[in-house]
């Protein structure tokens, strides 16, 4: 008896010093979210609960939003990989810190413009003169502008930064058109029985992109591109299962934030019934960017310099192609 309970203890302490240097052996990937946990991130919660990053050699670390714009936690070396955007990204490069958009979230943009069903505003071409509740960002008026001009307007938005979100401005009237994510506003809307008309950018003549997009930095993907693909491989996996199980991912994602992350669990399980129609283009591998999709829309934000260096200088001219790749996916190619 006593030589089965010493072999049984040798086999313990052998698989526990196995297991521990495999957990030191793994590579650490941090990863720095744009904003609190939501169903634009599902895949990758997805993919942790699941163990999915470590069966691929990576330790993961979720670095929560902190007011900090995620692409200068990378380009600083706090983060190996941010959620970003196509504006983003240009808005690094131009700044003389260029980050490189390795895979995208959703296969299109969400966003639309929105404004309460029972307003006066019929078409982008009625914006003009209206109050728009903004966040901040220089593109925008450039793109509202873009929109009633392309509807056969002439002028633009009164702009409105508010103490409030632009969803709440829109509802008490203090503003009458706001830029929502029909996967989030949009989906609380319904819930909430308030009518919305909702304007989609493509619908009146702006170019699709891509937003949210995993980022990294040029020096990393150089250097050490194999956790990165690592990385997209796992969480390829996550967000394919959510295609398949969006209430179970959903859990997931819940199970796997702090608690009190999702005050409203009907809406998360709303929203990621929306997102999981995005997450992947038939008979595309998860995260593709199509070249297409950085060109129109990047060149439009050039073109009304809404980006600039960092002595304020107008930036127009960007080699937008070295600012995403495939490289990284187990399926597509370099652009």
């Amino acid at each position: 008896m006593n030589l089965i309970r010493n072999l049984l203890i040798s086999l313990s302490i052998l698989w526990l010093a196995a297991l521990t240097h495999a957990q030191n052996n793994l590579e650490t990937i941090r990863l720095a979210l744009d904003w609190l946990p939501n169903t634009n991130h599902t895949g990758i919660y997805v993919a942790e609960a699941q163990g999915w990053y470590e069966e691929a050699g990576i330790n993961l670390e979720i670095l929560p939003y902190s007011g900090v714009a995620p692409e200068i936690v990378v380009t600083s070396g706090r983060a190996d990989l941010a959620v970003s955007s196509t504006e983003n990204v240009l808005a690094a490069a131009a700044a003389g810190e260029p980050v490189v958009s390795v895979a995208t979230l959703m296969t299109t943009n969400t966003a639309a413009f929105a404004v309460l069903a029972d307003s006066d505003i019929m078409r982008p071409a009625d914006f003009a003169g209206k109050t728009y509740a903004a966040f901040g960002a220089a593109y925008e008026t450039p793109i509202l502008e873009t929109l009633i001009a392309a509807d056969g307007g002439e002028g633009t938005v009164n702009s409105a930064l508010l103490s409030v979100s632009g969803f709440e401005a829109l509802l008490s009237g203090a503003a009458d058109i706001v830029w929502i994510f029909e996967g989030v506003q949009g989906v609380q809307a319904e819930l909430e029985d308030i009518e919305l008309r909702l304007f989609n950018f493509t619908d009146y003549g702006l170019p699709d992109y891509y937003t949210p997009v995993l980022a990294s930095s040029p020096e990393l993907i150089e250097a050490s591109p194999e956790p990165l693909r690592a990385f997209l491989a796992a969480t390829a996996k996550g967000y394919m299962f959510a295609v398949d199980n969006p209430s179970e991912a959903a859990q997931l994602l819940i199970e796997g934030t702090p608690p009190g992350t999702f005050p409203n669990l009907e809406l998360v399980e709303a929203s990621q019934r929306f997102a999981t129609d995005y997450y992947v283009t038939v008979g595309q591998a998860w995260g593709y960017q199509n070249p297409a999709l950085w060109e129109g829309y990047p060149q439009l934000l050039l073109e009304a310099g809404v980006f600039t260096d960092t002595d304020g200088q107008v930036v127009s001219d960007l080699d937008v192609s070295a600012l995403f790749t495939n490289a990284l996916l187990e399926v597509g190619g370099t652009p």
